[in-house]
């Protein structure tokens, strides 16, 4: 191999390599700031729920409270359900 072809072959792979090196370094930054920009934003989701938390304490809960009201009124009417269903099982069951 000539003098000539070697010097035009490492230039090309020094300018091959410092490309890449270049886009991996483009990549890991961006990779990075994507990485810091999505922790801002959990913390900034965390931060709202803690906050509407403390809010709903201060207010002593009356969520949580209608919450729970929902859930017995949803409750009692499944056990009327229940009892409905039972009877006519028995009514039928007992009338063969």
């Amino acid at each position: 191999m000539r003098k000539e072809n070697i010097k035009t072959t490492l230039i090309t792979c020094l300018i091959a390599a410092c490309g890449g090196l270049f886009t991996v370094s483009l990549y890991t930054m961006g990779y990075v700031a994507g990485k810091e920009e999505g922790k801002h934003l959990e913390e900034s989701v965390h931060y709202e729920a803690i906050q509407d938390c403390m809010a709903d304490l201060e207010e002593g809960c009356p969520r949580l409270y209608d919450y729970a009201l929902t859930l017995e009124k949803e409750n009692a009417r499944l056990n009327d359900e229940y009892s409905s269903c039972v009877r006519q099982l028995g009514d039928a069951l007992g009338g063969q």
